[in-house]
């Protein structure tokens, strides 16, 4: 089995299926509503444990042990090990999403929960590494100053072989450049790539490498134009199918799902694109992530 691990945020997800975007102030009925669980790594995970030969892990900061045990219920179900996972005093981390038939969503989140630092981390972590050896880490791309110290952690440790990947998502959060030479692999959004004032990916995936590590391989999905991946002045670009979209809330999410598969089948750089992005599609065309293992070739 390769074993994965996600460090990042776990939600509990509050999802209202709307016929169009209410109006301020308005009063309206939703057709449906969903709860489950949420947050970029829980989505990635999620999509992982359905492959064969991969058991993901996810560490978080949660809320309270005992309000935390509907959420882990769902990832345990799921097949994601939640053993490194921390509790806190502070509400359970949560999200309302409104998703309109159009195929749009609003996120609203609510998180006070204080985040994973160093000592917390090493402390987790390091008795596991000694009974698990993981093959890849990625960390979503928050608490910036925690993560840079927890890389540079395990950059110190013996096991040297796995992948440690990061992703780039929001471009406001301060001092994220920081993490820009620390990741092996790392995966920009198109908003993360707008706000730096590009409009296409092949210039802003230029315009990055020279603040990366010389062989990291950086990607950059471009919503329903697809995804673009440079690797030492190499770069490779997939389209995205033309569908009509029913739920994009982690699309992104499922394509991570997709390279890290991809890598661990040791597909060329563009197979692994082209199939990351082909999943990707896939998720937007359903709800949830149930059954998107059967659409990778």
């Amino acid at each position: 089995m390769h074993q994965v691990l996600f460090i990042g945020q776990l939600y509990q997800d509050t999802i209202l299926y709307m016929d169009a975007y209410p109006n301020e102030d308005s009063k309206v009925r939703a057709r449906d509503m969903e709860q489950r669980r949420g947050g970029n790594i829980g989505n990635t995970a999620e999509v992982l444990a359905q492959m064969r030969q991969i058991q993901p892990w996810c560490m978080s900061a949660l809320g309270s042990q005992q309000e935390s045990i509907p959420l882990l219920a769902l990832l345990t179900e799921a097949g994601i090990e939640t053993k490194l996972c921390l509790y806190r005093t502070t509400p359970l981390p949560s999200s309302f999403i409104i998703q309109s038939a159009q195929g749009t969503r609003t996120i609203i989140s609510c998180n006070k929960t204080k985040e994973i630092d160093v000592n917390e981390f090493i402390a987790q972590v390091e008795p596991v590494l000694q009974a698990e050896r993981f093959a890849w880490i990625h960390f979503e791309g928050r608490n910036i100053d925690g993560v840079f110290k927890q890389i540079d952690w395990l950059r110190q440790q013996q096991q040297q072989d796995w992948k440690i990947s990061i992703e780039l998502e929001k471009p406001d959060r301060p001092d994220i450049d920081q993490l820009l030479p620390k990741g092996d692999v790392l995966f920009f959004s198109r908003l993360f790539a707008e706000a730096r004032g590009y409009s296409q990916p092949e210039g802003f995936l230029r315009a990055m490498a020279p603040k990366c590590s010389p062989k990291a391989v950086l990607y950059c999905t471009w919503g329903e134009q697809g995804a673009s991946c440079l690797s030492q002045h190499q770069l490779f670009q997939a389209p995205a199918p033309k569908v009509q979209a029913v739920d994009s809330v982690g699309a992104g999410d499922t394509f991570i799902a997709g390279v890290i598969y991809g890598w661990q089948q040791q597909w060329s750089l563009q197979k692994i694109l082209e199939n990351a992005c082909l999943l990707a599609t896939h998720k937007v065309v359903q709800v949830g992530f149930s059954g998107l293992s059967e659409k990778i070739k």
